[in-house]
This record gives structure tokens, C-alpha cells and sequence, in this order.
């Protein structure tokens, strides 16, 4: 049950309703950067003019701040994050003047002449001023420390059942250790890469599991063997996601070569007997519609 709502600007140019209450006690500090998921509606008719989700997008990076009116299109968010805690959804109505003023926006997003516009936005986690560079100045060490962070972000997500805002962690993560930056590594740089980027895509495949979105994260774990071909690790996952797709055959040629690189291994042993199981209710089924058909 949404809370009512506060005002957090002069004027009552902010104000705030929490929909879903966070975690713990803290909150953003000035300058935090904050990763949030968000809509934007206008309060006038209730169109929605943009969404960070879209096309399974990652949340966006906005800093929290105290902005005065007019200084950016997103015032009215950064002062609201100031406020809100961890995990916590909520309700932001934002006055003109801390949104797109008197003169709306007419390129992306559209927002007519002075609206007011109705935020519902989730904040994932912060990191506070002076933790990391902008990502368009990191080096190169600064970005393999970026994306293990937001790892460490989406294994505390994860950990928690939060499978969804655990993937878009480490959907983040990738995200600074692209194949374009790749290309140009030498040797002894592209291992310290792999060595951050293959668990994030093998963490992004077991959220993307328990979102029942087998053929996506499958795509992820057999990246892992095209990169890493002795991974014993990722061929488990990939029989896993063969098996999970109905794939009996497949999967047994996967967690062969898992078998192969890491003998004795109980994950594989154990992912073995579930193909093995499923092979077995596969032909059981068979059996039964070829029965009931000629029978």
C-alpha cells in the first residue's frame, strides 16, 4: 500500500510516496551514483513517455543530488533518490521546473510545455561520490574494478531472490568488458578480462534460469566455451541450459566434455543424472502418446 505522499522540494516542487519500502537505514549522499530502474508518465493523461526497461535494457546510472529548479531534465529524480533506500520503490511527482520546464521536449523523450511528471522508480544500490570514475575516463584497470563491483552487486541481488535486478547487475557488468575493448588487449591483459567477464556471463546465465529464459542465458554460457574452451564450469551450464530447453541430446554431449576437464566433479555428476532423468521422461512420454495413438 503506497504511503502518502512527502514533499522533498521548496514549493512542493518534488514530492514522494513510497509504493514498496527499501532495506537498511541508509540512503544516497550528495553525489552518489545510484543505479535505477524507472518509468515516466504525465500526471495530465497517464501516458508513459519513457522507460530504462525497454528491450531488457540495464538500469541507468543518475546521480543523486540537490539540484536546484531548471539545472537538469532529471532535478526532480536526483533529489528524490536523496531519500530513498535501498531495494525501495516509490512514487516521485515532479513540477516543471524540476523536469523539462516550461518548454517541454520535443525530440526523445516527448514531454509537452509544462509538465508534471509521475516517476515510478526503483533504486537497485549506489555507490558513493568518489568510488569510481566516470566510465568515459576509466582506464583500463578501473574498469575490470567497475564490473566486479557490479557483480558483487548482483550476488548480494541474487542471494536475496532478486533474480531479475541480479541480472541487470551483472548485465552491467559486461557492459565494461565488451568484445570491442577486447579486441585490442594483448594476451596477459585478456586473461584479467576473462577472468571478471566469464563469471558475470556464467552469474547472468543462473539469473536468467531462475527467469525461465533458458534459450538466453544458454547463449551466454556456450560464449564462455567459445571463449574458454577448458571450462569445465561453463559446459555444466551449458548442458544445464540443453536440458532445460528439452535438448536430452545436446546436454549429454555438453556435460561429456564438463566430465572431460574436471573428473569427480559433483556439479557435474549431479547434472548428469538430471539429463539422465529427463532422457528418461522424455521416452516415457513417447511411449505413452505413440501408445495412445495406436494402441
Amino acid at each position: 500500500m503506497a504511503s502518502v505522499w512527502v514533499c522533498l522540494a521548496e514549493g512542493g516542487g518534488v514530492e514522494k510516496r513510497v509504493t514498496v519500502p527499501g532495506v537498511g537505514e541508509g540512503t544516497p549522499k550528495e553525489g552518489a551514483k545510484c543505479f535505477v530502474h524507472y518509468r515516466v508518465f504525465l500526471e495530465e493523461t497517464g501516458e508513459e513517455v519513457y522507460a530504462t526497461e525497454e528491450n531488457d535494457g540495464p538500469p541507468v546510472e543518475v546521480v543523486a543530488s540537490a539540484g536546484a529548479p531548471g539545472c537538469s531534465s532529471t532535478a526532480g529524480l536526483g533529489i528524490g533518490l536523496l531519500s530513498m533506500r535501498k531495494r525501495e520503490r516509490a512514487e516521485l511527482r515532479v513540477r516543471p521546473e524540476y523536469g523539462y520546464g516550461e518548454e517541454g521536449s520535443f525530440s526523445f523523450p516527448h514531454v509537452p510545455p509544462s509538465s508534471t511528471l509521475v516517476y515510478s522508480a526503483d533504486l537497485l544500490g549506489w555507490l558513493e561520490e568518489g568510488e569510481e570514475s566516470l566510465t568515459t575516463d576509466m582506464l583500463f584497470e578501473e574498469r575490470l574494478a567497475a564490473a566486479q563491483r557490479r557483480r558483487d552487486l548482483g550476488v548480494d541481488e541474487f542471494r536475496c531472490g532478486n533474480y531479475r535486478e541480479a541480472w541487470s547487475f551483472f548485465n552491467m557488468g559486461i557492459s565494461f568488458l565488451n568484445e570491442d575493448m577486447m579486441f585490442q588487449l594483448k594476451q596477459e591483459d585478456l586473461g584479467k578480462v576473462h577472468s571478471i567477464r566469464h563469471p558475470l556471463l556464467l552469474n547472468s546465465f543462473s539469473s536468467l534460469v531462475r527467469l525461465k529464459r533458458y534459450g538466453q542465458g544458454l547463449k551466454l554460457a556456450e560464449q564462455v566455451t567459445r571463449e574458454d574452451p577448458e571450462n569445465a564450469k561453463a559446459w555444466c551450464r551449458v548442458a544445464k541450459g540443453h536440458r532445460l530447453l528439452g535438448n536430452t541430446g545436446r546436454a549429454l554431449e555438453a556435460i561429456r566434455a564438463a566430465e572431460g576437464l574436471a573428473p569427480g566433479s559433483e556439479a557435474v555428476r549431479e547434472e548428469l543424472e538430471r539429463i539422465r532423468e529427463a532422457e528418461s521422461a522424455g521416452k516415457e512420454r513417447d511411449k505413452k502418446r505413440w501408445f495412445g495413438m495406436f494402441g
